[in-house]
């Protein structure tokens, strides 16, 4: 067995960036990055790895690195002063760049049919808001959680459950999780140990059923993940020392009569397989 190899893709070990570096347009092996954390795979139309974004907190920054190119570069980053829309920008870069993030932790990626990315969608752990990023016209949104507006009581987790995701709390947003094929955005959250979920169709948020923490429970979670096919979401709660998983809503799922040993996920994951995922034939 040929022993695996571990290559360095991005950043100099060691060596923080400071506002004066350049880390755009260069390769990545000499790109001085400050706290990489979360990070996406973008895939090209045959499902090979064509390109990885990664969260940079600290810098208020997400990045992306081409996998054939080695060149890294920045996708959003905030530039206004205090975090302020347009403030102090003019004359450095357009005002629709500003990304308005604090604290970015978890991005997801929404893919084209070219094989490149369409929308990101970012968890703004400081400000408490999920940020929606069109890449073709460089605007960004916001789509979950009121900016800065502090945190409630315990007895409010979960507030604006049922409601517009633009009028709910968010607890910390700290990752999140896109569903593609039935257009939903997961969310974890940080100071809850809860999981949101928003519908991009109609813009409703809701609280994942089994993700809310028992009475007297503290959880916080961190990283998050999905299997879309069998309807299953991972999160990691480091201070828990844990990782979860949660089986979202699920339909009964039959294999075609006769068949004793199905081979697909749909039909061996049995009854417990989301309705939309079940295939016709085993």
């Amino acid at each position: 067995v040929t022993p695996a190899t571990v290559l360095r893709q991005a950043g100099v070990a060691g060596l923080d960036f400071i506002p004066s570096d350049n880390t755009d347009k260069i390769p990545g092996t000499e790109a001085k990055l400050t706290g990489p954390q979360h990070l996406v795979v973008v895939k090209d139309t045959a499902g090979l790895a064509k390109e990885i974004l990664f969260s940079e907190p600290d810098a208020e920054a997400v990045r992306q690195l081409d996998l054939t190119t080695g060149i890294i570069d920045t996708a959003l980053q905030t530039y206004a002063l205090n975090f302020s829309r347009g403030e102090g920008l003019i004359g450095i870069v357009p005002l629709d760049y500003d990304a308005s993030l604090s604290l970015p932790y978890g991005v997801a990626a929404k893919g084209n049919h070219n094989g490149g990315v369409e929308t990101l969608y970012t968890a703004s752990y400081g400000t408490g808001e999920v940020r929606k990023t069109d890449l073709t016209t460089g605007i960004t949104v916001p789509l979950a959680g009121r900016r800065n507006t502090g945190f409630l009581p315990v007895a409010d987790y979960g507030e604006g459950d049922g409601s517009e995701a633009l009028k709910a709390q968010l607890f910390g947003p700290a990752d999140v999780a896109l569903d593609e094929d039935l257009k939903l955005l997961y969310i974890a959250e940080m100071d809850s140990g809860r999981v949101r979920r928003v519908d991009l169709v109609t813009g409703i948020i809701s609280s994942v059923a089994g993700s809310l923490p028992l009475p007297g429970e503290s959880l916080r979670l961190y990283g998050l993940t999905l299997d879309p096919l069998r309807q299953v979401l991972y999160a990691s709660a480091p201070d828990e020392h844990v990782v979860f998983k949660f089986n979202l809503e699920a339909q009964p799922c039959t294999a075609p009569e006769g068949i004793a040993r199905a081979g697909t996920p749909s039909c061996a994951e049995g009854p417990t397989v989301n309705i939309n995922y079940c295939t016709a034939q085993c």
